[in-house]
């Protein structure tokens, strides 16, 4: 977009928003239209991840609270965010995906911190329920008249996290805002919490620019929404 070529050039890491404290540990759980890929962030907030499963449907969420507790006791992350955009058909008959409040009370249950966004977020019919559970986040780039919110700040103990999600052009066309300028004005009202992003969008080259512009700014950026794993985890 209209960020030129400096979106592009790596920066060497230096504190500041999004580097200012240890984030701990994260994982980051994400369901794909009925697939369940587990991402599991490394030392310092998912500064790096693995594709380690996945499952499709209903049986994909039943195989997490099979699965899940005896994930979390092994690796034991401060946080646990799953993208759920995709967790259900909410209308089958159009082909509607989104969350819905049951199937998002059973990712809490099992100890989900946060549960982000996409495109399918406003595809519910109760979409203004959904979005308005203070644990749900929609695409930040999003109508500021839109139901929910962009970002969400955890905590547990000495540990914190912002959670943030937006989504790109080619995911989100009726976007109120590119990506790129609704993230940097959150980091300028930023006060050193590390920061995960969920960048939603179809175009991997999108989601590289970002993570050049932020690097050394954020903990880490998660591309979502992509309908073939691209798997290209790097540490900028």
């Amino acid at each position: 977009g209209g960020a030129g070529p400096r979106a592009l050039r790596p920066q060497h890491p230096r504190p500041g928003p999004g580097r200012g404290e240890d984030g701990g540990r994260a994982l980051f759980l994400l369901f794909r239209r009925g697939i369940l890929e587990t991402l599991i962030g490394k030392e310092g907030c998912a500064d790096e991840g693995a594709l380690l499963r996945r499952h499709r449907g209903e049986p994909g969420l039943r195989a997490l609270e099979r699965e899940l507790p005896a994930l979390l006791e092994r690796l034991r992350p401060d946080f646990v965010v799953a993208n759920g955009e995709n967790l259900d058909l909410t209308l089958p008959e159009q082909g509607r995906a989104g969350m819905t409040l049951a199937s998002l009370e059973r990712l809490f249950r099992l100890g989900v911190d946060a549960v982000t966004g996409g495109n399918h977020s406003f595809d519910p019919p109760n979409l203004e329920e959904v979005l308005g559970h203070p644990q749900v986040l929609r695409p930040l780039n999003y109508s500021p008249l839109a139901p929910g919110r962009g970002s969400l700040l955890l905590e547990k103990g000495d540990k914190r996290l912002l959670v943030v999600n937006v989504a790109g052009r080619s995911a989100l066309p009726r976007a109120a805002e590119d990506p790129l300028p609704a993230l940097e004005r959150l980091l300028a009202e930023g006060e050193g919490v590390p920061v995960l992003v969920d960048f939603h969008s179809e175009s991997v080259f999108e989601k590289m620019a970002a993570a050049y512009a932020l690097d050394g700014r954020i903990a880490a950026l998660l591309g979502t929404h992509t309908h073939v794993p691209t798997a290209d985890a790097r540490i900028l």
